[in-house]
């Protein structure tokens, strides 16, 4: 009978030992689903830069465009699955290597030279704060298979830009510029639709000892909010708080539209007209208007 019950446990253990190893087989079978490579290489810039201090083309080397490169991947509930951010210098920077399951994604690369560290988890409100800079966008669903995915990025830039340029000299009382805008563009950028958030900001900066007492130009990027032209109000500031010193101005209608500068140049302290002068980097085409 011992003999019997000996037997008995023995394929007792046998048996667990057998379940044991089936269930580990089925664990280690999930954690080792199939990964793909996805290869993504920023080819080309849709446009030049705005400014043209670099002789760009549309072969430009995207180091000479941005300081920063952001690759995000989003499953098609637009939920975060990877993101790399480069930085100008980085080895690769230009090119990256994603491992993923196979599927469908949401990929959104983003060249620009903000000072923000950008958070990527929601790709329809992509803040930048006060520092927004020429920015460029490529967003697009891309279905990765069983074979590797080598894609070729090519950006096109999602910023307008408006110049303030004074024809006469910044009062030696100034010491401090604002500028902010309401409607039309945005500080935060919608990935998916690839336009503006509508998230007022502006600029503001201390004026320095070589900017006083000579006429200045003052550079404000925005993402638009349509790709339709549209319009904002602009308001700009010279002050010195301490000595009570305050030139404002408030700028009405003025035109907003993606890859276009405009520029409003004249006596601003003065209260003079303005000349306004719209730019596409696409034609260089210009339209002036006397208010």
């Amino acid at each position: 009978m011992i003999k019997n019950y000996f037997l008995g446990f023995l394929a007792l253990v046998c048996m667990t030992l057998t379940m044991a190893s089936c269930q580990s087989t089925e664990h280690e079978t999930d954690d080792n689903v199939q990964r793909v490579s996805l290869n993504l290489h920023v080819a080309q810039f849709e446009q030049v830069p705005f400014d043209q201090a670099v002789a760009a083309s549309r072969a430009t080397d995207v180091s000479q465009v941005c300081s920063h490169l952001c690759f995000a991947i989003y499953d098609m509930r637009n939920k975060l699955v990877e993101s790399v951010t480069q930085n100008v210098g980085d080895p690769t920077f230009g090119q990256v290597s994603l491992s993923l399951n196979a599927g469908s994604y949401r990929v959104v690369v983003l060249a620009h030279s903000s000072s923000i560290k950008l958070n990527l988890s929601n790709p329809e409100n992509i803040g930048f704060g006060d520092d927004v800079t020429d920015t460029f966008y490529d967003g697009e669903v891309i279905k990765v298979d069983n074979e590797n995915v080598n894609r070729d990025i090519q950006l096109r830039r999602v910023v307008t830009k408006f110049e303030l340029v004074t024809t006469d000299n910044v009062p030696t009382k100034a010491n401090y510029v604002s500028m902010s805008y309401k409607g039309g563009m945005g500080c935060a950028f919608d990935a998916v639709k690839g336009v503006g958030v509508n998230a007022a900001k502006g600029i503001s900066k201390n004026l320095t000892a070589d900017e006083i007492g000579k006429p200045i130009t003052i550079a404000l990027y925005a993402f638009p909010l349509s790709e339709e032209e549209t319009t904002t109000e602009i308001m700009v500031s010279f002050k010195n708080i301490k000595i009570d010193f305050d030139k404002s101005r408030t700028f009405s209608n003025v035109p907003v539209q993606r890859n276009v500068i405009t520029r409003y140049t004249g006596n601003f302290f003065s209260n003079a007209a303005f000349a306004v002068s719209m730019t596409s980097i696409d034609e260089w085409g210009n339209r002036d208007v006397n208010f």
